[in-house]
């Protein structure tokens, strides 16, 4: 039995329009082919690639998977799920975050996402991301990615905490700082 596949080469500008275009075709049970340009999931999509992408349950998504979702009338840019939250009212909850990006995006409800990209195709590579081992090495980017968010965006007070005792263990003191709360905590 032959699998349908259509292919629809967008650039991210066109992409505004396609909502409608991709739902119904993902919606139809047919796998979706996109050549992207986007660069958000850098190093992994370098842009140019041809991504094919399949509607799949919300609840069958797993942390690191690669997902198409619509969010403001847009299609968003291929971000990986970073993190799964089950939130009473709203159900589902995907945290994502672009490889490339620092910070995490806002959260996606389930009905908002149109497909899982399932394999990714350049001029050398052919990678089925639904194998047992990719699938493990998209968990560990996920895990890699949120942890260096972590870094990058953890509280000021233990940024300076760190600071302080990097400098304590030099033999140096921290110079007094100016809190924007101009000393009241």
């Amino acid at each position: 039995m032959r699998k349908e596949t259509t292919e629809q080469i967008l650039s991210s500008s066109s992409v505004v329009g396609a909502v409608g275009l991709f739902e119904d075709i993902l919606g139809r049970g047919v796998m979706l082919r996109v050549r992207v340009t986007g660069k958000s999931v850098t190093p992994f999509v370098k842009g140019e690639e041809v991504l094919t992408i399949r509607k799949v349950p919300g609840d069958s998504l797993r942390t690191g998977d690669v997902i198409l979702f619509k969010k403001k009338g847009r299609i968003s840019d291929r971000p990986r799920i970073a993190r799964i939250k089950i939130n009473g009212h709203a159900g589902i909850i995907f945290q994502t975050k672009g490889d490339a990006l620092t910070a995490p995006d806002e959260p996606v409800r389930k009905e908002h996402i149109l497909g899982k990209v399932c394999r990714v195709e350049n001029r050398s590579e052919n990678i089925n991301l639904e194998t047992g081992m990719q699938r493990s090495v998209n968990y560990l980017v996920a895990a890699a990615s949120l942890f260096e968010a972590w870094l990058l965006y953890r509280p000021e007070k233990a940024r300076a905490t760190d600071s302080a005792a990097l400098l304590k263990s030099r033999g140096q003191r921290a110079a007094p700082s100016k809190s924007p709360l101009n000393g009241r905590e």
